[in-house]
């Protein structure tokens, strides 16, 4: 079951973004049983769709206003009884959806969030919530009539005319649309998308970057800039104009950093896409023993990642000569390396070596 929405203040606004819960979610599915009523439903639980929030135009044709709006979407093969299930705002406020009401299995359930409760009809499928959605960022709640919460979205504040959701309509894509919304229908892709990496594994020190674009953009006037979100690790750096992202991750950085960038058009119609990076950042290697052996050997160890090749390099003077391989590629088969510097190679005793690792790949 997925949750969309829709908000419009002062009828100008034309509004739509969306956040998605990453969890699956539980819900319950009514089953009719041979013998009973279609109102005396056994409940069980099943696997539905995520939230998805989605707002976009629509006017309401019970004031003709441009009222907000949110929408159900039943992902399972049954159909659900949403008799007094609830539906709650950022502000605590609760509303009980009436009974009789049931979302059919594939099928879609328009509320507006309006404040506008006595507009609501069951039979004609008319429902109106108490509460309205704060375009500078809400929450939405979903439990079922026993108070179980079933789902949850945290919108923040929104962009004109710019959308997110699921396509097709239970998938796990999420994707961004700039077109007029399909309320009670399926969702439609749109023509172009934000194409970047999804998953990039980088080592400590070294630099990771991209470029990231617009599939099938249209040329200007459409002005398109580039950005990070607020929680972007420290140092990670866009290009506004050209999409190049930079990043060299520290060691204090080491694990698995996800990142959103953002695309936004900054002439009418203005518009937001964004798509999401996962960026591992996996510790640099070094030494964990060198010794020297009576017959004038060095042996170097150093943690390794299994499966990834590294090179031994030296130099007498850092700073004043370039590094020098002194081994070919090594492969990683465990936790650690061992490399031997040995006559004629090694230095002699009274000289210095320095040495460093370096992965290959």
């Amino acid at each position: 079951m997925s949750l969309d929405l829709q908000e419009f203040h002062g009828g100008d606004l034309q509004i739509s973004l969306g956040t998605l819960s990453p969890q699956d979610l539980l819900a319950t599915r009514c089953q009719q049983h041979p013998g009973q009523d279609r109102d005396e439903h056994q409940v069980h639980p099943a696997p539905v769709q995520r939230l998805r929030l989605h707002r976009a135009f629509l006017q309401d044709p019970s004031d003709d206003k441009f009222d907000d709006w949110l929408e159900l979407y039943n992902d399972s093969e049954f159909d659900v009884n949403l008799s007094h299930f609830t539906l709650a705002d950022a502000s605590g406020l609760v509303w009980e959806i009436p009974e009789g009401v049931t979302l059919p299995c594939r099928g879609f359930l328009l509320i507006w969030a309006d404040g506008d409760t006595n507009a609501t009809s069951v039979a004609e499928r008319r429902l109106h919530a108490p509460f309205q959605l704060d375009k500078e960022g809400d929450t939405l709640v979903l439990r079922n009539y026993d108070g179980i919460q079933l789902d949850s979205v945290v919108f923040g504040a929104q962009l004109e005319d710019v959308s997110q959701g699921r396509f097709p309509d239970g998938s796990t894509n999420i994707l961004t649309f700039t077109q007029l919304p399909t309320p009670e229908w399926a969702n439609l892709q749109d023509p172009f998308t934000l194409v970047v990496p999804r998953r990039q594994t980088i080592l400590a020190g070294r630099r990771v970057d991209f470029t990231a674009s617009v599939r099938n953009a249209p040329i200007p006037p459409w002005v398109l800039t580039f950005g990070l979100d607020e929680q972007a690790p420290e140092g990670a750096f866009i290009e506004p104009c050209l999409g190049r992202f930079t990043w060299m991750p520290s060691n204090d950085q080491v694990g698995t950093n996800v990142l959103t960038v953002y695309a936004r058009n900054q002439v009418p119609p203005r518009f937001q896409l964004s798509g999401r990076v996962t960026i591992v950042v996996q510790p640099a290697p070094h030494f964990i023993a060198i010794e020297r052996s009576a017959e004038a050997e060095i042996r170097l160890r150093w943690e390794t990642l299994s499966g990834r090749r590294y090179r031994v390099q030296a130099v007498s003077h850092p700073g004043r000569e370039p590094w020098e391989d002194i081994s070919g590629d090594l492969q990683a088969v465990g936790p650690e390396l061992m490399f031997t510097d040995g006559p004629p190679a090694a230095p002699p005793p009274d000289a210095q070596r320095f040495y460093r690792i370096v992965t290959v790949d």
